[in-house]
């Protein structure tokens, strides 16, 4: 009897525990910090639900994103709960995580009396954005640690509504007004933003005679609540490891369903910029003399400047691209590259008690852990392959030129399979990728070497076991994908409807991975009566355009949305019966 109370009181309990967790995640939106991001559609609020993104079809696209690009609307994000599901002890994050283990335990005593910057200035570059600095100012202030007075907002001209703004919110402000305006006359663009790129380094440095690092920031950026403390925690390394250039707050790979770690550290050779770090003594030793006249990311990124030295950066980025209009950004190329990127807004995340994670990305530790890596996965010997592990860490060997002369890039079809940068350097460590994929763990390694690269080039093809194959990027498509059942294959019920919540309706849940083998004019035909199929663009795609019969193949598939909708469009969707 005494046991059969036992059990009845342990259900309750967790019964009770379940519906608390329950009533926290669904806490009132009052509550929550809201931060505006950019917008996806066209479409205002009241014609769509808070969580859906519409988009437009190709005939109508072209003037509605000219018009979306000059308004720049925003939705509320809202962040009291992290949109990275809450790490689980599942088996992959037990595979890896007894990885870092193993090779942290032999560098348990290193750096144990370093300390971190504890009041790093920030300086802010702006030009004729008001509304986008509004808006990058309402983030930055919402980050724990920043305080006013050391924030420096560096303006390019004179705009009056720039410095307005700054001073409304307390903050000093400086006018870069030698040469001509960013638009027009002698200097332009490339060349205008690497002057103004000097200005502001340097005066920086002038203002803040004591520091010994600064944090570089831009009009168009949103951050996470841990932005200034993730540079605190990490800023040591630039002192006990030679082999670190910069830090940096983006991953340019740090796309949804490709990250979840929050606390992982990265290095790559390609800076990344959007949110980084620098040291006086590489701004003044090095940098300042020979700063360029153009394109300064550029010339940050060539061997000659930095010396193959490298780049840390979080897995989950601590920056969001917020801009979808300036020199070098349209709306097309926002939503290819930056829209989609997941960067970090749990409020939990603190670094406070990982104080010493930097440590993970010195060379040495670093690449013992890569090592293990290499070790311990499964070698795919063909793209088919791919789908027929579960949980397992995967390791792809190719040998292409990052950088070919001309062409398309030999990665690019791999990389559109992933769903990650075509341009091969971006993200990567001595050739090497990792990244999460459906429910396994990626490591693509490249050891090309050019001729010219024999001898210097460090790659890891000594760790390439004798009865791996070199796998060819272009035999990477979506017909290496499993197939899809054809009950999880549903038409969403009429126009204006998401394949969320199609799916949800059938009592699945939609795969948003899988979207991409129904984005396919065959498949668009055997579910519509399509008097037409062609390419477009938007996130409801692949549709089926109700008001002229025709179907509507995505040509960027990474943008494809289970959210998105759109008044004129019916969606083919890909659900699962998992959720």
């Amino acid at each position: 009897m005494n046991i059969f109370i036992l059990f009845v009181l342990f259900i309750a309990f967790t019964i009770g525990l379940n519906l608390g967790l329950h009533g926290i995640i669904s806490l009132s939106s009052s509550n929550t910090l809201s931060i505006p991001r950019a917008t996806e559609s066209t479409t205002t609020s009241s014609q769509i639900s808070e969580n859906e993104v519409v988009s437009v079809p190709q005939t109508e696209r072209k003037n509605k994103d000219k018009w979306a690009a000059e308004q720049q609307p925003s939705t509320t994000l809202h962040v009291l709960v992290s949109t990275q599901s809450l790490l689980s002890l599942d088996k992959l994050t037990t595979k890896l995580n007894d990885i870092n283990a193993r090779v942290s335990e032999k560098y348990s005593d290193s750096y144990a009396n370093i300390q971190s910057l504890s009041d790093i200035p920030i300086v802010l570059l702006t030009c004729n954005r008001p509304e986008m600095l509004k808006t990058t100012l309402l983030s930055l202030l919402a980050v724990r640690g920043v305080r006013k007075r050391n924030i420096l907002i560096s303006q390019d001209g004179a705009m009056r509504d720039i410095k307005s703004i700054a001073e409304d919110q307390g903050l000093t402000v400086i006018q870069n007004t030698e040469g001509i305006r960013l638009r027009g006359g002698q200097i332009d663009g490339a060349e205008r933003i690497a002057l103004h790129y000097k200005f502001s380094l340097t005066s920086m440095f002038d203002r803040f005679p004591n520091a010994k690092a600064i944090i570089i920031i831009e009009d168009d950026l949103l951050f996470s609540p841990d932005f200034y403390e993730y540079f605190q925690s990490t800023s040591p390394i630039l002192n006990e490891d030679n082999s670190v250039f910069a830090i940096s707050a983006w991953n340019d790979n740090g796309f949804k369903h490709r990250v979840k770690d929050p606390y992982t550290l990265r290095r790559t050779g390609f800076f990344p910029g959007l949110g980084w770090l620098l040291t006086r003594k590489l701004y003044k030793d090095e940098l300042e003399v020979q700063w360029p006249r153009t394109h300064w990311d550029h010339w940050l990124r060539s061997p000659e400047i930095h010396k193959n030295r490298e780049i840390v950066y979080p897995e989950i980025p601590r920056s969001f691209h917020n801009g979808i209009k300036g020199t070098f950004m349209n709306l097309d190329t926002h939503n290819k590259y930056f829209r989609d990127i997941d960067y970090n807004t749990n409020l939990s995340i603190s670094w406070h008690s990982h104080r010493n994670q930097f440590r993970t990305v010195q060379q040495q530790e670093y690449e013992d852990r890569i090592q293990e890596l290499l070790r311990s996965c499964t070698h795919l010997q063909s793209a088919y392959e791919l789908h027929n592990y579960k949980d397992e860490i995967l390791c792809l060997w190719i040998d292409v030129d990052p950088d070919p002369p001309y062409g398309p890039p030999a990665f690019q079809p791999m990389a559109e399979f992933f769903g990650i940068w075509h341009e091969h350097k971006r993200g990567a460590h001595n050739g090497l990728h990792e990244f999460y994929y459906h429910s396994n763990y990626i490591i693509i390694v490249n050891i090309f070497r050019s001729e010219e690269q024999l001898e210097e080039a460090v790659t890891y093809a000594h760790l390439l076991p004798r009865k791996s194959y070199l796998l060819n990027p272009r035999f990477f498509d979506k017909s290496k994908l499993p197939p899809i059942d054809e009950s999880n294959v549903m038409q969403a019920s009429g126009p204006d409807i998401s394949c969320d919540t199609t799916c949800r309706l059938a009592g699945k849940t939609c795969n948003e991975e899988s979207l991409q083998q129904l984005n396919d004019c065959t498949v668009l035909k055997q579910n519509f009566a399509c008097s037409s199929c062609e390419q477009s663009v938007g996130p409801d795609q692949p549709a089926y355009v109700t008001f002229n019969n025709h179907c509507l193949m995505n040509s960027d598939r990474r943008i494809t949305s289970c959210k998105a909708s759109h008044p004129d469009t019916i969606r083919l969707c890909a659900c699962s019966d998992e959720s």
